[in-house]
């Protein structure tokens, strides 16, 4: 689904910043050439959700669950990716603008609010994401969030607080990339099988 780069592309707590401009002879503030760490977070979560469904189908190919590798399925993956890669920046941007110390309380109060907060949030965007490009209702896009959203929530209960209070207070900043990634690209290839696991009870009626 995402990618939660938490402090892994942007983080005032890790003092890292916005690339900066550079100024020209004439006075002026020039962009250097190159990603943003917005657009580098939006690469990053279109990348991992894709990389992930790509693994769950090669999964479900090896199981004898599906015949063939669905493209679609893969690039509708990637764009849910950066719906939620967006609303997942930003949110953490704001939390580390919030709370730029790195203390217990602080952490604890980040997680505790990610998890309340934001979760619940870009997990209905995924699934709106997904409705809208898979031309679903609204009544279609419902039954599925309430079928396969608290699934992914306590999935996220599960991962993500241990993981990111590791992430906060152990993992040293130029490393926190390559930690997040990792642990997200595990949450995107079971996004990808709850999106996708069939409904046994769809199955009967059709």
């Amino acid at each position: 689904m995402q990618s939660r780069i938490y402090g892994g592309c942007f983080s005032i707590d890790d003092g890292g910043e916005e690339e900066e401009a550079e100024v020209g002879g004439d006075g002026k503030r020039n962009s250097r050439p190159g990603w943003s760490p917005a657009r580098m977070c939006e690469g990053i979560s279109i990348s991992l959700s894709m990389l992930g469904d790509t693994l769950e189908q090669s999964y479900e190919r090896f199981t004898g669950e599906i015949v063939g590798w669905d493209r679609t399925r893969t690039i509708r993956m990637g764009i849910s990716g950066l719906t939620v890669g967006i609303v997942c920046h930003y949110w953490y941007q704001y939390l580390d603008y919030l709370y730029p110390k790195r203390t217990m309380q602080t952490v604890v109060r980040k997680i505790l609010m990610d998890q309340f907060i934001c979760s619940p949030f870009y997990i209905s965007i995924f699934f709106l994401t997904m409705g809208i490009l898979e031309d679903k209702t609204w009544v279609e896009v419902q039954e599925e969030i309430k079928d396969k959203a608290i699934t992914l929530y306590k999935a996220e209960w599960t991962v993500w607080p241990a993981a990111q209070f590791i992430n906060f207070f152990f993992i040293a900043p130029k490393y926190r990339v390559f930690y997040d990634n990792t642990v997200s690209l595990g949450y995107d290839v079971y996004t990808s099988k709850v999106k996708y696991k069939k409904n046994p009870n769809s199955e009967k009626e059709s």
